[in-house]
């Protein structure tokens, strides 16, 4: 009788040594020596930002998004009109607790503590759930986000990026658990709700709260919470805070027609289709076509591929928000959980199928050894991207990252053609594996 096959432990290829893994450590642990002093010293001790009465409403270098954060919440709550906000209701109903309650020195304490929490957040589970057996390999990856550039940016200005991400991917983990109880329902909405803080990164990933749960209920709480703070942000307004006088509009600036865009927003911004747009001269209302389009498309591919592994389908989500939306330097953290499911395509952890469409693989050996051959060094280029270093040229580190970044999203949606569909239980991904996948 022919004993049943038994899937290889995952692990990193022979080819990557312990030396090679200890010289990676040493690096990672350099940069984040490096990286993260500076953001700290931004968030905490430099001379905070300034309003201003330009199209920015705070300018300087200490916390400018934390400061700017903080004073739109308090214009939308004292009920003084300037310009347009960014965010909408909800977000500040949300911020004020944390940013906006207190003093300012306060609000820059409170928000370090908030970033360190959900820094710490994700790489632990950055080296969890990468999958590699090398204990050295797993902390690799859990150093990758101290080292980042990106991450230094979202310290330095206090921005929103480090705690959405960490609890749009605490939802996405949860929701993919089972059984699940109404409880988890409740706790996944709130999550994603308090997610949506900055709606542009959350967007794509609201797709896998309508797609993996199998149950609109989840999707349905979330919108009820949703709806619920922003009843709370317009109740409140005008009862919090001091009351400010309205800062009328420049002479001749005439009103802004509704979903005005204005096209210099995307000045600083990179690697995005918004921006190429612009760049290229194509204005509003052409720019909302690329977010739209790539919402309406990771729609189609989450739903045919619903039974794969959370962390690809939410690598893809990622990717598209990257991609397809305006983002600057910190939102670059968004590929963190790609880094993630790449890892778990190389070590294993998602075991890949030796079918690849309707065509059976002559060698499913090769096949296994091929995909996770690609993801690993894909893993490598997206993990460099991250973490180039300062020095390299602007246009050549933007040229970098585009190209691995799209690499990365070619590889993953193509991956679920060679993953096996999941059998999720207690809370553990685990390949289901029958008669069609491979062996060890």
């Amino acid at each position: 009788m022919t004993p049943p096959a038994r899937r290889e432990e995952p692990g990193l290829p022979p080819s990557a040594s312990r030396p090679l893994l200890l010289a990676i450590v040493a690096v990672l642990l350099v940069l984040a020596g490096l990286r993260l002093p500076p953001g700290y010293d931004s968030l905490l001790f430099a001379a905070p930002a300034q309003r201003s009465e330009s199209r920015y409403i705070a300018v300087g270098h200490g916390a400018t998004d934390l400061v700017s954060r903080r004073l739109e919440t308090e214009d939308f709550f004292s009920g003084r009109r300037r310009g347009g906000r960014v965010y909408p209701p909800a977000t500040y109903a949300m911020l004020w607790p944390f940013i906006a309650s207190g003093s300012l020195e306060a609000a820059r304490w409170i928000w370090a503590a908030v970033l360190t929490v959900s820094l710490a957040w994700l790489c632990g589970i950055s080296a969890h759930a990468s999958g590699f057996a090398d204990p050295l390999a797993r902390l690799a990856m859990g150093l990758v986000p101290l080292g980042c550039i990106a991450t230094s940016s979202a310290l330095g200005t206090g921005q929103l990026t480090l705690p959405v991400l960490a609890l749009m991917t605490a939802a996405v983990l949860r929701l993919a658990r089972s059984p699940r109880t109404r409880g988890d329902d409740a706790t996944t909405a709130a999550l994603f709700t308090l997610a949506s803080v900055k709606p542009t990164l959350v967007a794509p990933v609201g797709w896998l709260l309508l797609v993996l749960p199998r149950s609109i209920v989840p999707a349905g709480l979330a919108a009820f919470f949703y709806a619920s703070v922003t009843g709370i942000a317009f109740a409140l307004r005008g009862r919090i805070g001091t009351p400010l006088p309205v800062v009328p509009r420049p002479p001749g600036a005439g009103p802004r027609p509704p979903l005005f865009i204005e096209e210099n927003m995307f000045a600083f911004g990179y690697a995005n289709l918004q921006n190429w747009l612009v760049h290229l001269g194509i204005g509003f209302p052409w720019v909302i076509l690329p977010p739209v389009l790539g919402l309406v498309l990771l729609g189609w591919w989450t739903w045919r591929h619903r039974d794969v592994d959370p962390w690809l389908l939410l690598a893809v989500a990622c990717l598209v928000a990257r991609l397809c939306f305006y983002h600057r330097l910190y939102d670059d953290l968004l590929v963190l959980p790609v880094l993630v499911a790449l890892a778990r395509l190389a070590s294993g952890a998602t075991a890949p199928s030796p079918v690849a469409g309707p065509v059976q693989v002559a060698d499913p050996g090769d096949a296994t050894a091929e995909i996770r051959a690609a993801s690993l060094w894909t893993l490598v280029a997206v993990a460099g991207s991250l973490l180039a270093p300062a020095s390299l040229p602007v246009a050549a580190r933007h040229a970098v990252a585009t190209g691995a970044w799209v690499a990365a999203l070619v590889l993953l949606v193509r991956a679920p053609a060679h993953a096996p569909p999941l059998q999720i239980r207690a809370g553990s991904l685990t390949p289901r594996l029958d008669s069609t996948s491979p062996g060890p």
